[in-house]
């Protein structure tokens, strides 16, 4: 293999690598940001969003509890959440959704009470339960309606004046890793696109026409609190401490829930677009890969076991692009003499050179670049692959084997890293026989340095590298016995 193309793609491998190490430390080693404070900035200067509290309100007499399927929620006589459980998801349980001192979604400057003799313990396991809450001072009335099996809470306020709907605080971090979360922690707005703000760089309030919006809310890394189905005029105001909106009717609808795109969807079709596929060129690689999993775990358990049989079907799909690469690099070994030959006869005359090098390509049917197109077309699918697990639900807390509890953190051990790149530096001296000095440099330099990039990333990614490694292993030794058998 000549000089020009050895360098070629180590540089490549090179800039590939350190833009995964400048883009994880980009997301997730910056400076930690400072906590959101739990107030709600007066925010309200239009006819339609009405002032919002300094302040959250505490609130120490629960009005009632309701209990589906899904969740159990509790409200207050602000007629907002002030706790909100989820039940189960994915390998996750009895996960608490809004911080102390918050409440999701209530009005302002209200207090509402059950009628008369009415439980404050409900059900909600077959059909649907509508509670209708009392405001007699402001002649309000709020009517809210759960259902068994969704995370779907209708409301319906009716009066001679319509209040302010507010989320005073934030939502409770469920990640133990709380720089992480903060990274994530955000405002999300559906207009034309999908608008993130994250809560660590707000710091001005922001506005929003709700004849523009489709639904909008806050996030977590792996939860969403939305409000959807707005159909009348108003606004919302997102400040620095919660989210305050208004409508002329009153009628909206509440999604608490796992960030999981096809849970988004089921409830309303375009909450689908609150789950981050990734960057437009990464996002068809991220679908393909998400639907690819998703029917894979239907059928295997353990998330685990899915990722290894994901890098088999890769290493299976790119079997005739690899055993091409090396068909390429034993040919351009064969080559070698004539190409030193050429170097040597026209080295004053780079241009001359360049054409007889292409000339001799081309007379040999060489493309010297074919390693460079199978690391090119992989490098998406990697990135894609990482988008889905980094933000995954299901693979919170998914266990694989053995130190392995929880594929979306890193190995505690660092041994899934290790052993990538033992096996990567096995692979290729498989594939590598008989390379010059430069090739036997970037074989461990490559390695080396993958194993640090990849020792924070979440044990996933690296189990993937790691069997895909492990299979490029007994797929290098079956490119070599058919290269014996038909004499290639």
């Amino acid at each position: 293999m000549d000089d020009g193309f050895n360098t070629g793609r180590f540089i490549l491998i090179s800039v590939l690598l350190f833009a995964i190490l400048i883009i994880w430390q980009t997301l997730f080693f910056r400076s930690a940001p400072q906590q959101p404070t739990p107030s709600v900035q007066d925010t309200v200067k239009t006819a339609e969003v009405r002032e919002v509290q300094q302040e959250p309100q505490v609130v120490t007499d629960p009005l009632f509890t309701v209990k589906t399927k899904l969740y159990t929620t509790t409200f207050s006589k602000s007629g907002g959440m002030v706790s909100y459980k989820i039940g189960k998801v994915g390998n996750l349980s009895d996960i608490e959704l809004v911080d102390d001192g918050s409440i999701a979604w209530g009005e302002v400057g209200i207090s509402y009470s059950l009628p008369q003799d009415a439980a404050t313990e409900y059900i909600v396991d077959k059909d649907t339960l509508t509670i209708t809450l009392v405001d007699s001072s402001k002649n309000l009335e709020k009517r809210i309606t759960f259902y068994p099996d969704k995370y779907l809470i209708d409301m319906s306020l009716k009066g001679d004046e319509i209040p302010a709907t507010t989320f005073t605080g934030k939502m409770k971090f469920t990640e133990e890793n709380v720089k992480l979360e903060k990274s994530v922690y955000s405002y999300i707005v559906r207009t034309e696109k999908t608008i993130k703000m994250p809560l660590a760089k707000f710091k001005e309030n922001k506005e929003y026409d709700l004849n523009q919006v489709t639904w909008f809310g806050i996030r977590t890394k792996y939860f969403l609190s939305s409000i959807l189905n707005l159909k009348e005029k108003g606004s919302v105001v997102f400040s620095p401490g919660g989210v305050s909106f208004k409508t002329s009717s009153g009628n909206y609808s509440i999604y608490f829930g796992p960030l999981d795109y096809t849970i988004l969807r089921k409830h309303n079709t375009s909450l689908g677009a609150a789950f981050d596929f990734g960057a437009a060129i990464i996002k068809p690689f991220s679908m393909a890969i998400y639907f690819l999993m998703q029917f894979l775990n239907k059928f295997i358990s353990n998330f685990g076991f899915v990722i290894v049989v994901f890098a088999l079907l890769m290493k299976i799909l790119f079997f005739p692009l690899t055993r091409s690469t090396v068909l390429t690099s034993k040919r351009m070994q064969e080559l070698k003499p004539k190409l030193e030959t050429i170097q040597k006869i026209y080295k004053d005359n780079p241009q001359k050179l360049q054409q007889e090098m292409m000339d001799l390509y081309k007379k040999y049917k060489i493309n010297p670049f074919s390693g460079c197109l199978t690391l090119i077309i992989q490098m998406p699918i990697f990135f894609a692959l990482y988008q889905i697990l980094n933000n995954s639900v299901n693979l919170k807390g998914a266990p694989f084997i053995l130190w392995i509890r929880d594929l979306s953190t890193k190995d505690p051990y660092y041994i899934l890293p290790i052993l990538m790149g033992v096996t990567s530096i096995l692979l290729s001296r498989i594939q590598q026989q008989g390379a010059d000095t430069q090739t036997k440099i970037l074989m461990y330099f490559m390695p080396v340095l993958m194993v640090f990039i990849f020792l924070s990333l979440p044990s996933g990614i690296v189990l993937y590298w790691l069997t895909f490694n492990v299979f490029g292993v007994f797929e290098a030794l079956l490119i070599k016995r058919l290269e014996g058998r038909h004499g290639t």
